[in-house]
């Protein structure tokens, strides 16, 4: 709703920073991509109806994420809160709202792969043109698998998987390397975020 808020004041030309007439288009890593994709299948108050999304190490399922890592959370915490969203949040909180709007939707429809599945593919069918996703083969916090499984047959159209030839990880996917690397990061650097930028700038 923070986004959401930022949005209407755009629109409304409230914004200082953004003419009202600009185009918005969104980048995202790892855990905000579910965040992203959210907003685009939900789209309140039509906000979205245009935005393209570039995710990067990101757009799985919820389900299908570890957040088993040193630097995100330790195993009993990820396993406390995965069961909480494919079990409680599921079959208890959500029946329990007085009213269920598209927000909710299209956040169930993002933590299990059966779960609201027809409607899940329906929207990438419908907005695969308006997104790209790229992951890494050795990412094991947001695997390929999980965004494969979001998207449904559609990701051929949508995600690129690379394997940097250097030692990487979700966490880390461009890390520090010994002196005289620095050339090959560049490289693959680039060979994310160039076509990122241009997809996002596109008309």
């Amino acid at each position: 709703m923070n986004i959401c808020q930022l949005m209407e004041e755009i629109r409304e030309g409230r914004s200082t920073l953004f003419k009202r007439e600009c185009a918005v288009n969104i980048f995202s890593y790892s855990i905000g991509s579910l965040l992203s994709q959210v907003l685009l299948m939900a789209n309140p108050y039509g906000y979205f109806s245009e935005s393209k999304l570039f995710m990067f190490c990101g757009g799985s399922l919820f389900g299908e994420m570890n957040g088993n890592s040193r630097m995100i959370m330790d195993r009993a915490s990820f396993e406390i809160l995965n069961h909480y969203y494919r079990n409680q949040f599921i079959y208890e909180y959500i029946p329990s709202k007085a009213e269920v709007d598209n927000i909710d939707n299209a956040f169930l429809a993002h933590i299990d792969k059966e779960f609201r599945q027809k409607e899940r593919y329906s929207f990438y069918e419908k907005a695969h043109k308006r997104i790209k996703a790229i992951s890494l083969k050795k990412d094991i916090v947001i695997p390929s698998s999980g965004i494969k499984n979001a998207m449904g047959s559609i990701w051929k159209k949508c995600l690129k998987e690379l394997d940097f030839p250097f030692k990487y990880s979700h966490e880390a996917p461009f890390p520090t390397l010994e002196k005289g690397a620095s050339t090959e990061l560049n490289y693959w650097f680039q060979k994310v975020f160039s076509p990122a930028a241009q997809f996002l700038k596109q008309q």
